[in-house]
């Protein structure tokens, strides 16, 4: 709704529908999409919604991509924790763990932004196809967290209207995983690694 899409709904009450929601500026997150649904119902306006994508899939992927990209800047963040139990000690000890990793995390902060976790993904893909040469296998654990990494962060512009950084969060740990996995690289010699009985590498 917010890229205007229902004024191009083949059928005329919808879009009718959808302008009134609009002009009531109730400023209700979701308001006009409820709106319909009701006059609708699931089923007529999922079909409804399928039918415009079907016809303009290559406008819907552009304009998601541009949505990519100005939000390249925005620091990956989710929901803080709020003391409101005083009493309870197990939550204050989770509390303080959260604090604790939150002083951490600060001087990394700045640069976990969803324009890092782009790049990251990107790049491990050529990390993974370049280990994949080397070793002559699959490298299974390149391969997994390349997958991780590309459908947490791109996949989730695909299937969520709002709050990208909260929804993509869980992408934060595999990054780290990436980098400290490059880092064992540059630091540990080859010759040592591969020297190591299967099983511990």
């Amino acid at each position: 709704m917010d890229r205007g899409y229902y004024k191009d709904f083949a059928d005329e009450d919808a879009r009718q529908i959808v302008e009134d929601a609009i002009a009531e500026d109730t400023g209700i997150d979701g308001y006009a999409v409820g709106k319909l649904l009701s006059v609708y119902g699931n089923a007529k306006g999922q079909k409804l919604a399928k039918d415009f994508f079907r016809t303009n899939a290559v406008r819907y992927i552009k304009d998601t991509c541009n949505v990519m990209w100005n939000y390249r800047a925005i620091e990956l963040s989710a929901y803080g924790l709020e003391l409101r139990y005083g009493d309870d000690r197990v939550y204050n000890l989770c509390l303080a763990i959260a604090q604790e990793g939150e002083l951490l995390a600060n001087p990394l902060e700045h640069w976990l932004t969803l324009h890092a976790a782009y790049i990251l993904s990107l790049l491990w893909g050529v990390v993974m196809v370049i280990a994949w040469v080397q070793q002559k296998r699959p490298p299974w654990l390149h391969m997994a967290l390349f997958a991780l990494l590309m459908c947490t962060t791109f996949l989730t512009f695909f299937i969520t209207c709002g709050e990208y950084m909260r929804t993509m969060i869980t992408v934060v740990p595999y990054m780290f995983i990436c980098m400290g996995m490059a880092v064992q690289r540059l630091i540990v010699p080859h010759g040592l690694v591969s020297a190591c009985p299967k099983g511990e590498k």
